[in-house]
């Protein structure tokens, strides 16, 4: 699965600037609160699917051509907490 990184110096943002100027854009809202979700920290998609990143500790999946919600992680700052410790 290939992830789409944003080069902010790059062409893919300069391609993306001059879509958003000249109107060329569709936006879509995804609706990822949930009770607590306190705000989205990041998003990352691929050609299936997008994740997002909650400052509630949440990690949710939504299928990319339905924007549904598919799978909800949480308590995730704990699996990456272990996941360092096992590392160090």
């Amino acid at each position: 699965m290939k992830l789409h990184l944003l080069n902010f110096t790059g062409v893919l943002f300069q391609s993306i600037e001059n879509n958003w100027r000249m109107g060329r854009h569709v936006l879509q809202r995804i609706n990822c609160r949930s009770e607590n979700s306190k705000g989205v920290y990041c998003l990352q998609y691929d050609d299936q699917k997008i994740v997002s990143g909650l400052r509630d500790n949440t990690i949710k999946i939504w299928d990319r051509n339905t924007l549904q919600c598919t799978k909800v992680c949480s308590q995730i700052a704990v699996v990456v907490s272990r996941i360092l410790d096992s590392l160090l």
